[in-house]
């Protein structure tokens, strides 16, 4: 428990950067979707690889150590695995990033302009939930 509050920041860390990076990337697939450039396709699968991907292992990695360091957060109640099933959501949207820019790459794009928009508010919306659910400990 030394390093407890630590590990705690890295993983806060991640968080901020793998959501920036998620909702970042939303916006260049709703950009990209007006546009012929390749550069945003380019730039977008550069983003995904070097940051949004070491973002997101990064949150898991830190957050399943401070779980073992703190197994009695399981015991807490149903917020943490309300917590657990909306990481699984954003982590979803995560990896639609990848599968929308492959479509894009290829240009068999299919999804709708607002459900992109949709998805670039999703993580904040849901983070902000994980935030309120983490710090209250409502039920």
């Amino acid at each position: 428990m030394k390093y407890y509050n630590l590990l705690l920041a890295f993983h806060l860390i991640s968080i901020v950067t793998w959501i920036s990076t998620i909702v970042y990337l939303q916006r260049l697939i709703l950009l990209q979707v007006n546009t012929t450039q390749q550069l945003l396709i380019t730039e977008g699968f550069f983003i995904y690889k070097r940051l949004a991907n070491p973002a997101f292992s990064s949150t898991i990695v830190f957050g399943i150590v401070l779980i073992i360091l703190n197994k009695s957060l399981l015991e807490t109640g149903l917020w943490i695995y309300l917590k657990f099933f909306i990481i699984s959501l954003i982590i979803i949207i995560h990896h639609l990033c990848k599968i929308n820019l492959k479509q894009l790459e290829r240009n068999q794009f299919t999804t709708k302009e607002q459900n992109v928009n949709y998805h670039s508010y999703a993580p904040l919306i849901l983070v902000a939930v994980v935030t309120v659910l983490t710090i209250t400990k409502p039920f």
